[in-house]
């Protein structure tokens, strides 16, 4: 299973309205793939496996998964960590959107950006 990018997909990350196009030796979700985003932290995770509310713009905001998995790095003086990640900060994530749900399925990196 892959994103119509071509990145590996987790079975956990295909979501109902997800368009699902079979091809040769691979299944293609062609409603996920892999974006860049920064903005300001609008619901932090409260604890490990919470999930995190980015809003990106002033009418748009996207549900950031995170997970033992998920890279997070910045303010190393600072002991950023996903667990001290609080609203209001600026941060980057890079993952895997699901664009059908505005949900980002898989992140591969949090970026601690300031306060």
């Amino acid at each position: 299973m892959v994103t119509r990018d071509g990145v590996a997909l987790a079975i956990t990350s295909i979501r109902p309205g997800d368009t699902l196009i079979p091809l040769s030796h691979r299944v293609v979700d062609a409603s996920q793939r892999t974006v860049d985003l920064t903005g300001i932290v609008a619901s932090a995770p409260l604890s490990p496996g919470d999930p995190m509310i980015l809003q990106t713009t002033s009418s748009h905001s996207v549900v950031v998964d995170i997970d033992s998995r998920t890279r997070v790095t910045g303010g190393a003086q600072f002991g950023i960590s996903r667990t001290t990640i609080q609203d209001a900060d600026r941060v980057r994530v890079i993952g895997v959107v699901d664009q059908v749900l505005g949900e980002m399925t898989q992140t591969m990196a949090v970026m601690w950006l300031g306060p």
